[in-house]
């Protein structure tokens, strides 16, 4: 709303600026009714530093060349725009707007979260967060990273390069949050394990390790005729990051001890 607002203040001064400028030069001066009484009228001359600073600004410029009046009169209405609260935003000023500064915190918080996901979190309405997201994107303080038909977003340098971005996208998912968390904890478990422990089909188990493959976040290990997964280092290294877990690596086999959530 205060963008076409602003569009609007700005073509209404625009016109009335080169509507008098395009006006039909001259002026037919007529009498009206009976003649002034001898001596006219009492004018009291000023000086020109009693005029206001519009007209001291219009008076220089048509001294120095009329040319320059109508790039001088949009400059005031600009100037007068900015007076009435208008500003351009900067990196130095972009977070002192509340809905732009909770938006860019959540995205802190939780890197690689999807539109919707920041809406809910922040509390702020769709119309207004795409606007927000758009402009912090244009100034380089996040990045919208695309991985299939999702989008996840990220503060500008976060997100430990390409497989790091992946696990932070691919965590925003629950079943895949539940099968990275049991890759954590088991040490190389079958596909059927998988399917069992988080309570899908083994299919649907399937096709999300084929897409942690392609992103390089697990890697397939056959044992006989057995499938079975690992995560690659630079996944491990991420996810017990993610999970603060910085001891060794105490994976359990499968003897039911409890392991690390992510």
């Amino acid at each position: 709303m205060k963008y076409w607002t602003l569009v609007a203040f700005v073509i209404a001064g625009c016109f009335f600026l080169v509507y008098p400028a395009a006006a039909p030069g001259g002026y037919t001066v007529s009498p009206l009714g009976d003649p002034p009484p001898e001596g006219g009228n009492d004018f009291t001359e000023i000086s020109f530093w009693e005029l206001p600073p519009r007209m001291m600004l219009v008076e220089m410029l048509l001294f120095i060349s009329p040319a320059l009046l109508f790039p001088a009169e949009l400059l005031y209405s600009f100037t007068v725009v900015t007076f009435l609260g208008y500003r351009r935003i900067s990196r130095r000023n972009a977070l002192d707007h509340d809905s732009r500064k909770r938006l860019y915190e959540c995205i802190g918080q939780n890197p690689g979260i999807s539109l919707g996901a920041l809406i809910h979190a922040s509390g702020v309405a769709r119309g207004a967060a795409q606007y927000h997201l758009c402009r912090l994107k244009s100034m380089g303080m996040i990045v919208a990273v695309r991985q299939g038909g999702q989008v996840g977003y990220f503060k500008t340098g976060e997100g430990s390069g390409a497989v790091g971005r992946s696990v932070h996208l691919h965590l925003q998912n629950d079943t895949t949050r539940q099968i990275l968390s049991l890759l954590l904890a088991v040490h190389r478990p079958s596909q059927q394990d998988l399917a069992v422990a988080v309570g899908i089909s083994a299919p649907s188990i399937f096709w999300h390790m084929r897409r942690l493959i392609a992103d390089e976040i697990v890697e397939p290990y056959r044992e006989g005729k057995t499938m079975r997964y690992h995560l690659t280092p630079e996944a491990l290294g991420l996810l017990r990051e993610e999970a603060g877990h910085d001891g060794a690596d105490d994976r359990t086999p499968r003897d039911g001890e409890e392991g690390v959530t992510v």
